[in-house]
């Protein structure tokens, strides 16, 4: 009978095969703010291990090799230990080849979602993402939020689209998303809506209804009213 794997060595397998199978996919360096994350939620017993942080256990156990773009200080990354680091690091944040394009079917928080539509009162809207993955929005001072926080600035809003297809501005928001993720190296998924498992098909009236609003967006499910008495009279037919 073999022993159950201490964190520790839970942590470091999985930090080593997380890194090569983003350089296996994308030839490029793995960021740590994105591993980070990973850690937290697919290990949680990574936190006993990291309470010094994710960069200083890299630096006390070389189990891949951590880069820092040059310009860029904040774009901090890890590689497999078999990559020979180039001369110009700033190649290895560089994917060879295109990235997969984001899954625009992700389905966002609400309050995450209507911080890109919504005019900020004030100068910034703070985003907050608490160290158990809980989010926290607000357009007030940061200092009683907890967690890593980001800046929503006006700019970063969806662009005014009035009177355009609510597919267009859909599509808008997405992008508008995309590119402030982008620019803060976070992953859609500490943002996203985690998917129920689907029911059975054809268990009723209700559920047939309910197939039909798959894939529809927040703000398209948003406009949707549906009388209570309506809902409770579908799911009594089968």
């Amino acid at each position: 009978m073999t022993d159950p794997e201490t964190p520790d060595i839970a942590t470091s397998k999985f930090i080593e095969e997380i890194v090569q199978q983003h350089w296996d996919e994308h030839g490029s360096a793995c960021y740590l703010s994105n591993l980070g994350f990973r850690l937290k939620n697919e290990l949680p017993e990574s936190a006993a291990v990291l309470h010094d942080g994710l960069h200083e256990y890299l630096r006390r156990n070389p189990i891949v090799k951590v880069v820092q773009h040059p310009n860029i200080h904040q774009k901090i990354g890890a590689v497999p230990l078999s990559i020979t680091v180039p001369d110009h690091v700033e190649n290895l944040f560089a994917p060879k080849g295109k990235l997969a394009e984001p899954n625009r079917n992700v389905s966002y928080r609400q309050e995450f979602w209507d911080a890109f539509i919504k005019p900020i009162d004030g100068i910034v809207r703070i985003v907050c993402i608490g160290d158990h993955g809980e989010v926290e929005i607000s357009d007030e001072q940061v200092a009683k939020m907890e967690g890593n926080c980001y800046k929503i600035f006006p700019d970063d809003l969806t662009k005014e689209m009035r009177g355009s297809p609510i597919s267009e501005r859909v599509a808008a928001t997405h992008q508008a998303i995309e590119l402030w993720l982008e620019k803060h190296l976070l992953g859609q998924e500490a943002f996203s809506v985690l998917k129920r498992p689907s029911s059975p098909r054809g268990t009723g009236h209700l559920q047939n209804l309910l197939n039909v609003f798959d894939g529809l967006s927040d703000e398209e499910l948003s406009r949707i009213s549906i009388p209570l008495d309506i809902l409770v009279k579908l799911n009594s037919k089968k």
